[in-house]
């Protein structure tokens, strides 16, 4: 049912007869705002080519797909005349992550914390003869490790010759800025017109650029970090950067429409006026230069959360948070842009949404991972509007996360939920629900005719742990797979209300919930410890809680 939300939303949005799912839309119009017309934008959507693609990691076909040809491509230049999954675009800075994945490959984690001057040795050469020693003045290479780099912790600039406007035509003298020696003027890197810089020439200017802050203070958005990691992966692999992305990563995971160059005629979306579709940014590759389509781009985010290559260890430790920002809602990973919301996007469960972001030119690009929901998304556009991936993106997420948390709860419902009891006697049962909260509920659980949750609330309020609003089982990742033998392991959380009164707390006692699991125990077994196992078929077999020693059958 909301796949079916998520295509009459776009439909309608964007009133077009060209799109990949077109529903009749007679019936849909007189329910939804004007062509054009969104809560979150409008735009005129002609002009602007647009394919989508999202997928989970329990299929490889598409839950969702939708593509759309903007007015006007520039077939005459190559482009295609029809937009499709395998349209290749310019996804700009998701190359990054691209480049972080490679050096993941190549044991990334285990130089984490390195120098990056261990692989791109000039930047301490350079800096030693330009430098002056100021930390004011000088980036502190050897604090600069390779991790800073991949999580935008490394202090340093943004790019050495890009964003420069000294070389532009403009009077600057007549706006109060002082005449510049030519030599102060950058040649090469800072606009299309020009040559992109040799390394040479890159290192040696950006190392006369003054740190933004001090490494690991806080996180600044840098391209030149992805630029110094593309010549650490080449040091660290042996290889071309170009070579090791199509040999690791493109060929293994049949990326077949993504590369470092320029596709052939007819495979990519050329907006009218989109000069920059051929440019060769040259070693700015791993920063922004990478060519993609939205059903590669979905595939690459989709086998990130199967672990197709990496282990799950580094899979678990890369999707994480590395720092916060001044937003409470957004953090900074590897290079992932971080959002936080709710399951009911204002209410119910707090989900993280990782993301990476790319823009070049004409083109505007995001890929979604939800890792609670195993699902990545792609969303590519070219046009003059790039700000249409932000309206496409927030109607995805906003139809998309409910309902993926509504059909998250019915399968469970269906699943996990029920009554299981002892089949060898005791009065032994354990009851369990959903709610529009998080988790399992227990609704009842008893051993040998006692109230165990009752004996949970005697033991707080003897203690002073406090009132047990409810009991609820959460997975942990923990999963186990024998001959015969399937099963998945579960804790218990107790949501606790403790001290009364509404006025608001720094220190909300409510948020502590995690440094009581595995708090408690009974025998060397933890009261929170449960087990589940299944048949080969995903079935539920029995529940196992773990401190009573003994197994629960699912009636």
């Amino acid at each position: 049912m909301y796949i079916l939300t998520l295509i009459t939303a776009f439909i309608t949005f964007l009133a077009i007869g060209n799109s990949a799912m077109a529903p009749p839309q007679t019936l849909l119009m007189s329910a939804f705002p004007p062509p054009g017309v969104s809560a979150f934008g409008n735009f005129t959507p002609n002009g602007t080519s647009v394919s989508v693609s999202v997928k989970s990691t329990a299929q490889e076909s598409s839950l969702f797909d939708f593509h759309f040809t903007g007015a006007g491509l520039n077939t005459s230049a190559g482009s295609t005349n029809r937009v499709t999954g395998d349209s290749v675009f310019r996804i700009g800075s998701i190359s990054k992550l691209f480049t972080v994945y490679a050096h993941l490959l190549h044991n990334g984690l285990d130089r984490w914390e390195q120098p990056i001057t261990n692989y791109v040795p000039e930047l301490l050469d350079y800096a030693r003869k330009f430098g002056n020693g100021s930390r004011i003045d000088n980036v502190n290479w050897e604090e600069v490790t390779v991790g800073a780099l991949a999580s935008q912790m490394s202090g340093i600039g943004a790019n050495y010759a890009l964003g420069d406007i000294s070389g532009s035509s403009l009077p600057f003298s007549q706006y109060g800025f002082p005449k510049l020696d030519p030599t102060d003027i950058p040649t090469c890197g800072a606009e299309p017109t020009q040559p992109p810089c040799s390394r040479e020439v890159y290192l040696q200017g950006f190392v006369k650029r003054h740190p933004v802050f001090a490494s690991q203070y806080t996180p600044v958005y840098s391209n030149t970090a992805f630029h110094i990691l593309g010549y650490a992966l080449e040091a660290i692999a042996g290889d071309t950067y170009e070579n090791i992305l199509q040999r690791d990563v493109f060929r293994p995971l049949d990326l077949n429409n993504s590369g470092t160059h320029t596709p052939r005629a007819g495979l990519g979306v050329i907006p009218p006026d989109a000069m920059e579709w051929d440019t060769n940014i040259g070693d700015e590759t791993p920063s922004g230069g990478i060519y993609s389509s939205a059903n590669d781009l979905v595939n690459f985010g989709r086998n990130i959360l199967l672990s197709t290559q990496l282990p799950p260890l580094v899979t678990r430790r890369w999707l994480k948070p590395l720092a916060h920002t001044s937003a409470l809602t957004f953090s900074v990973g590897a290079p992932w842009e971080i959002y936080r919301t709710m399951s009911n996007i204002t209410t119910g469960r707090i989900i993280d949404v990782y993301t990476k972001s790319g823009g070049y030119g004409s083109y505007a690009c995001l890929l979604i991972l939800i890792p609670d929901y195993e699902i990545s998304i792609s969303i590519l556009t070219a046009g003059p509007n790039g700000i249409v991936v932000n309206y496409v993106s927030e109607m995805i997420i906003q139809t998309l996360i409910p309902a993926l948390e509504k059909s998250a709860k019915e399968e469970a419902a269906k699943i996990l939920t029920g009554l299981y009891t002892s089949e060898t006697g005791g009065n032994s049962s354990i009851s369990l629900t959903v709610d529009d909260g998080p988790g399992l509920v227990v609704e009842s659980w008893t051993s040998n005719s006692s109230n165990l949750l009752q004996t949970a609330e005697e033991y707080l309020q003897a203690t002073g742990g406090g009132h047990i609003n409810s009991m609820r089982l959460y997975p942990t990742g923990l999963k186990d797979s024998q001959i015969c033998q399937n099963q998945a392991a579960y804790r218990a959380v107790f949501d606790l209300s403790t001290e009364p009164g509404s006025t608001p707390r720094v220190f909300d006692q409510n948020v502590n919930a995690w440094e009581n699991i595995d708090e408690v125990t009974y025998g060397e077994i933890s009261i929170d410890d449960f087990v589940f196992e299944f048949d080969s078929s995903g079935a539920v077999m029995h529940i196992e809680p773990r401190i009573l020693r003994s197994t629960l059958v699912k009636v």
